[in-house]
């Protein structure tokens, strides 16, 4: 089967026994039947080079600040060497997560925002001690949350 390229991804694509088959810039190969989704994965990768570059330095300044103010930020050597970081950290993202439900249950939209900002922060804090690409991935998660079927694993909610 012979190259195609597609002019208004402006990416390598072929079709190869009736499915697509596209490559990204970032080496991505991605598959599936639909052009819809083909452009859906285009406009990730987009997002990806154009907006979520800004997480890296917005966690480099969270950690900077959580230093300052005298916190224990996490590092690279926490994955293995401190067997209760990564849980206390992931216990304090849920506890904002709970802090922003009740927020919503009492119809305060202000302080809803304010905790998912919570969450947002001490996730970011984490995963750039960890030296985690956050950004990369949330792109990576959406090209494959792309590719599951309507209401994939028969689930209710």
């Amino acid at each position: 089967m012979a190259l195609t390229k597609i002019e208004y991804l402006g990416e390598n694509a072929r079709i190869l026994d009736g499915v697509f088959q596209v490559t990204f810039d970032a080496g991505v190969t991605w598959m599936n039947k639909s052009v819809l989704d083909v452009e859906l994965v285009r406009q990730v990768e987009h997002a990806r080079r154009e907006h979520l570059s800004s997480i890296f330095p917005l966690g480099e300044i969270i950690n900077e600040i959580n230093h300052n103010n005298g916190w224990n930020v996490t590092k690279p050597s926490d994955w293995e060497g401190d067997k209760y970081k990564i849980p206390a950290v992931l216990a304090l993202i849920h506890s904002e997560a709970s802090e922003a439900l009740e927020a919503y249950r009492k119809g305060d939209k202000e302080n809803f925002a304010e905790e998912c900002a919570d969450v947002f922060i001490r996730l970011l804090d984490m995963t750039h001690g960890l030296e985690i690409d956050l950004a990369k991935a949330i792109a990576d998660k959406l090209v494959k949350n792309v590719g599951r079927g309507y209401r994939h694993g028969g689930k209710v909610v």
